[in-house]
């Protein structure tokens, strides 16, 4: 008999809030393999240019640089 048979076999006798617990078990265990894939490796060219627009950025680079530094001093 396979796992999945053994399981399904203690299923039709467990009570309907055990079933539901295993199921969301089973969906949990079945997301996480899906988040931890591996993904596909991702070039330089993928993030060139990401922060064109980005608010941070915007105004004297120089001015800018000088408060990125005082953070940190």
């Amino acid at each position: 008999m396979t796992t999945a048979e053994i399981v399904y076999e203690k299923l039709k006798s467990a009570p309907p809030a055990l079933a539901r617990e295993v199921l969301d078990f089973l969906e949990f265990l079945e997301a996480r393999r899906v988040a931890s894939a591996p993904r596909e490796p991702r070039s330089f060219d993928d993030f060139f240019g990401a922060l064109k627009e980005s608010k941070l950025f915007e105004g004297d680079p120089v001015d800018i640089q000088r408060k990125l530094r005082d953070e940190w001093a």
